[in-house]
């Protein structure tokens, strides 16, 4: 009984540290993606 609460914590444990890791990795991979972006539209209108 107690090692299947274990179990079950440990398992939403894992899920919440998966989850931020891949909202982290998704912004990191935003904040390189845009700026470029923005520079090669600004560098093409000019």
């Amino acid at each position: 009984m107690l090692a299947t609460t274990i179990v079950r914590k440990a398992e939403g444990v894992i899920e919440a540290v998966a989850d931020r890791f891949l909202q982290t990795l998704h912004f990191s991979y935003l904040q390189t993606r845009i700026p470029q972006t923005l520079q090669t539209q600004i560098l093409q209108t000019l």
